[in-house]
């Protein structure tokens, strides 16, 4: 095991750290960005021009910015044929429909997560695995005012699945199955150009936590 470092787990004992989890934490049971895409675009009512369009966007590597361009694209694309109602219909079902997903790791890493006390954890994931709330206005007030209690009185002990730290979805979630649906799933070039640029309490919010607290990147 790594060497911990001691000033990190002061930080999370003193409430001040914040955990920032990235899309590797769901990998095991959720499609790639590519995979999510090609899914959306198998789509019955999606055009077979529409679909070699979004296929053809797809060949730069996603890690490049050119890459990166071009998902957004792809998924703009499909929205404006599919529609935003039907378009996140299909997106929650290929998030949630995916073979051979392994939900038990990722539920085994959810359960040790929320054993840490971080003052909160935020995440761009927007899958149903690891539920939590929009980010909003109130949402984010409330996060960088939080003062977060010793360590040792946040537990209930005798409730394991207990939430023991305020989950904030910034770019929307898909909701488990019996609960209702969200339209505000942030994938295409509108979407993240509208959060990025279109108002400044999201930029405002990250820089906030960024100059304020300790944050621990996670997948």
């Amino acid at each position: 095991m790594r060497k911990i470092p001691t000033h990190l787990i002061n930080e999370i004992l003193e409430g001040n750290c914040v955990a920032f989890v990235g899309a590797g934490f769901s990998a095991p049971a959720v499609p790639n960005w590519d995979d999510l895409l090609f899914g959306i675009a198998a789509d019955s009512t999606v055009s077979a021009c529409t679909e070699e369009r979004v296929k053809k966007l797809l060949k730069h590597d996603r890690l490049s910015s050119r890459g990166t361009f071009d998902r957004e694209a792809a998924a703009q694309i499909l929205q404006d044929e599919l529609g935003k109602e039907r378009f996140q219909l299909v997106l929650k079902q290929v998030v949630t429909t995916t073979p051979n997903a392994d939900t038990a790791k990722v539920k085994c890493r959810t359960d040790l997560l929320l054993q840490i006390p971080f003052q909160s954890i935020l995440t761009t994931n927007f899958d149903h695995l690891l539920v939590g709330q929009i980010g909003s206005d109130d949402v984010y007030r409330d996060i960088l005012r939080k003062t977060r209690n010793p360590w040792f009185n946040i537990f209930t002990w005798d409730k394991p699945d207990v939430r023991r730290a305020d989950i904030v979805k910034l770019h929307g979630q898909i909701r488990e199955e019996g609960q209702s649906d969200r339209s505000d799933v942030v994938l295409t070039r509108a979407q993240y150009r509208e959060l990025l640029f279109e108002g400044s309490r999201y930029s405002n919010f990250l820089r906030g936590i960024l100059s304020t607290r300790t944050v621990l990147f996670l997948g």
